[in-house]
């Protein structure tokens, strides 16, 4: 019987440590899309992040990089809604690509592109693209957290084995008008462009103007902008769930002022500091009175942000012209998109150095169009050839559709270029152990949960250092003490 019972405690005891001591990696997915017309490309986003589960791989401690794969980029298409001619000529900017990206940089996981072709008539787009996900990593050299995309995340050495594509089976959603695949149109730039942007071309600051932050939120300050809030909707509770904010990606943290290339628009730090908090605010539709009254509390979250001063200098920098540039590994200053009306920014394209962009969409360009014209936010001459693009706007300064600067700007973001010397950092995943509630705020279904790996940074990942685990293991070792003794 003494037998019978010891051996099942020891059963429960490893259950339940094995249940506590399960580490997860939360992926944040945006409701955010680039979407490319005739009169450019533009970025359209809502507040909505939700950050989903993912568990790591067993049995791996270390994720390091492999052989370098020929082709980076794993299709599937949905040509359904397309004739077999069009599918092909999908196929085939895929393909192109796949050869220019694989002859630039070492990719070593793939990443996977679903294409899509609508027929719907009503869409007024050639393309669009949803963001990807991201996940928050530490790099060791300057021990700083910072959002990462994806397809970024797979080509760096990790110290923790992320089950990649868990909850989605693409890394890259991008959808294409049937029209645009016709003979007349080259729809290979379109792809390629899109694809930059599923790369990390796209910015996450979010825009406060009038000090309205969003719905039932109290207004704060006037115009300036912030990390993006995590707020998780749940439609079956009727209800919404803010839960922290994201820290800034590796697109935004190298904006620099256009004017001053020496300062950097953003210090990691003191704007990141906010998303150090983990917070847990309800709010159903219509909102209970108690809730209002907590909601009140998210200005106290501001006041201790050390970063407004940056957020405010960065509004009313960025609604000039010319004012802010990606600033690269090796000293090159490239102008991002901006307007010199009163037009919200663009962020997310570059724009010529000689060219002062009144609006959204000025086409005004003219001669002013250069070796960057892939990714400028207005379309390029959609008929004519990659060779005929490559020979009018890129100045000996591109290989194939990708300027030097793009791939310098690739390069800085963390994407290893041929030839360069291997960078063998091991990058540190933000992952979670669960806690008690004084520790971090976990949804109840359990399955979808944001914010947490926010504050991770300043938490021990060791096992004994969660509370709950602890109780319960002392407690077990207790009770069978308690049962040995009393069979004697």
């Amino acid at each position: 019987m003494k037998i019978y019972v010891f051996s099942t405690f020891l059963i429960i005891v490893s259950f339940i440590s094995s249940c506590f001591t399960e580490i997860h990696v939360n992926e944040y997915h945006f409701d955010t899309y680039t979407v490319h017309t005739h009169d450019g490309c533009q970025h359209i986003s809502n507040d909505k992040v939700i950050a989903h589960k993912v568990p790591i791989e067993k049995g791996k401690k270390l994720v390091k990089r492999n052989a370098p794969l020929t082709e980076p980029f794993e299709g599937t298409f949905d040509c359904s809604k397309g004739t077999k001619a069009q599918c092909n000529k999908l196929k085939e900017a895929l393909a192109y690509a796949n050869n220019l990206f694989g002859s630039i940089f070492d990719f070593y996981v793939p990443i996977k592109v679903k294409l899509i072709i609508t027929n719907n008539k009503k869409a007024e787009f050639i393309a669009q693209t949803q963001v990807p996900p991201y996940y928050t990593l530490r790099d060791p050299n300057n021990n700083q957290i910072n959002a990462y995309v994806s397809p970024l995340v797979k080509q760096l050495n990790l110290d923790t084995p992320i089950v990649f594509n868990d909850v989605n089976d693409y890394d890259i959603k991008t959808t294409v008008k049937y029209t645009y695949l016709s003979p007349q149109y080259n729809i290979q730039p379109t792809v390629v462009h899109e694809l930059l942007h599923g790369l990390g071309f796209t910015s996450n600051l979010k825009l406060v103007k009038g000090g309205i932050i969003g719905d039932r939120f109290p207004k704060y300050g006037n115009n300036y902008y912030m990390p993006k809030i995590s707020i998780v909707k749940d439609d079956n509770l009727g209800k919404s769930t803010v839960k922290g904010f994201l820290p800034l990606n590796m697109w935004e943290k190298n904006f620099v002022d256009y004017a001053d290339q020496s300062k950097y628009y953003f210090d990691n730090v003191s704007f990141n500091n906010i998303c150090e908090n983990v917070l847990e605010y309800d709010i159903h539709d219509p909102i209970y009175a108690s809730e209002k009254a907590k909601l009140n509390e998210f200005n106290f979250e501001l006041d201790q942000w050390s970063g407004m001063k940056q957020g405010i200098n960065f509004y009313e920098r960025s609604h000039k012209s010319l004012s802010v540039g990606f600033k690269t590994y090796d000293g090159r200053v490239i102008p991002v998109s901006t307007y010199e009306s009163a037009e919200d920014s663009d962020l997310c394209h570059l724009t010529p150095s000689n060219f002062v962009s009144k609006h959204k969409h000025d086409a005004s360009w003219g001669k002013k169009i250069d070796q960057n014209f892939i990714l400028y936010p207005m379309n390029v001459d959609i008929e004519l050839s990659n060779e005929e693009k490559i020979n009018r706007y890129g100045n000996g300064k591109t290989i194939g559709l990708l300027s030097e600067d793009i791939i310098s700007i690739l390069e800085t973001m963390g994407y290893q270029r041929k030839g360069k010397p291997i960078d063998n950092t091991i990058y540190q995943v933000q992952t979670q152990i669960p806690v008690d509630n004084s520790e971090a705020i976990v949804d109840g279904d359990g399955d979808i949960e944001t914010g947490e790996n926010l504050k991770s940074h300043v938490k021990s990942f060791a096992v004994q250092d969660s509370p709950i685990l602890t109780k319960v293991i002392l407690m077990t070792i207790f009770t069978l003490v308690f049962i040995q003794l009393s069979f004697f």
